[in-house]
């Protein structure tokens, strides 16, 4: 039961929806071997095994994404703000994690990301600025998608010129494939809006 057949069984798809929430609010019965009178909310995001639960739990919601395209925007309204969260944690797993995601849900629902544009930009763009070279070399992919599948012209544009600034510092940097991430954004801009990108400058520096 996969793909855009999960959308003719609601009851399968509803519980899964209920359960990758619960996973990634750190609400589900599996997490709750954990003693909360014995560990404060920063320490619940530093353990390792709990991150490896919701992280996994994350590889879902992008696995749905594929399998149901551009239907998956209702869904994303319910995960929306806890991958968002996730995305700006003091964590790097968390913040490189959740960028990776928001890359594969852009890729997954196409154009019907544009209403969301606005949310995932703002976060994006303060993640291409990461400390963590993995999170920065996400927070690139996930841009160029976004610029790439986005209708929401407007909000792309605004962005241009600070995507631009952060790609060239991210140009040499050798870790985590950042090179390779910004490369690829900076001609995902050139390809969706040529106009607005000085080609004779970038291309030397790539």
């Amino acid at each position: 039961m996969t793909g855009p057949a999960l959308l003719n069984y609601p009851d399968t798809l509803s519980k899964i929806v209920q359960t990758v929430t619960n996973l990634i609010t750190r609400k589900h019965n599996c997490q709750s071997i954990m003693d909360d009178e014995d560990l404060d909310e920063d320490d619940l995001e530093s353990t390792e095994l709990e991150w490896v639960v919701v992280d996994n739990a994350m590889d879902v919601i992008s696995g749905l994404a594929a399998a149901l395209g551009p239907s998956f925007a209702e869904v994303w309204k319910v995960f929306e703000k806890q991958v968002l969260r996730h995305a700006s944690s003091g964590e790097s797993l968390a913040r490189s994690a959740a960028c990776g995601v928001l890359a594969e849900i852009v890729t997954g629902m196409e154009s019907a990301v544009t209403p969301f544009t606005p949310a995932i930009m703002q976060v994006l763009l303060r993640r291409l600025g990461d400390e963590d070279a993995q999170t920065k070399s996400n927070a690139a992919y996930a841009i160029g998608r976004l610029v790439e599948m986005s209708d929401d012209n407007n909000t792309v544009l605004k962005a241009y010129p600070a995507i631009m600034q952060k790609l060239e510092n991210m140009l040499s940097v050798k870790e985590a494939r950042c090179m390779d991430n910004a490369a690829g954004c900076v001609s995902r801009l050139i390809l969706k809006h040529k106009a607005h990108v000085p080609v004779e400058e970038v291309l030397p520096a790539l």
